[in-house]
């Protein structure tokens, strides 16, 4: 994770747009089998989060750029809930997750003073994609919390229009 790039300024769900005062990083990386993500969430109680915390960190995964269907994962800081499933636009006729279709997303937390932090394994293959070198994808993230603002990276996690991007650079590694 030391030779990745981290990526940070979240914005607050709601109201202006400027970096939120307790933030997200995101360092995000892959090879022949999988895209990884490294989450550090910010957190001034991280040592007191438990089970009964409402925080929650969802990523949503865009390859193909569609406006109708996209990948979400969502995980919570003592990696007791998670959960994914592929999202259709609200529009669709068959619009919300679609609970038929299951991850085998690999996830690991821990929960230290200041922050809680997330290693994400998620599956190329289910994705779709064999090899991403050279391509882009949709992706977004969004951090919702029961003791601090929501924030996200770009805009709704639940409209592709607000996503940004993801470069795979070179061969993958």
């Amino acid at each position: 994770w030391r030779a990745l790039e981290e990526t940070g300024a979240f914005l607050p769900l709601e109201g202006e747009k400027v970096p939120a005062k307790v933030q997200t990083r995101i360092a995000a990386g892959y090879d022949a089998e999988n895209v990884y993500f490294l989450i550090l969430c910010d957190d001034p109680n991280g040592s007191e989060l438990t089970y009964d915390n409402q925080d929650f960190f969802t990523i949503s995964i865009n390859p193909d750029a569609t406006k109708n269907r996209w990948y979400q994962y969502t995980l919570h800081p003592t990696n007791f809930l998670k959960f994914s499933y592929v999202w259709k636009n609200y529009f669709e006729e068959e619009s919300g997750p679609d609970a038929a279709w299951v991850s085998s997303w690999l996830t690991a937390t821990t929960t230290q003073a200041n922050r809680w932090v997330a290693e994400i394994a998620i599956p190329l293959k289910e994705l779709g994609a064999d090899d991403p070198a050279g391509k882009t994808w949709d992706i977004n993230f969004q951090r919702v919390s029961d003791h601090l603002p929501g924030i996200t990276w770009t805009g709704r996690i639940d409209n592709p229009s607000q996503f940004g991007r993801i470069v795979f650079k070179g061969a993958r590694q």
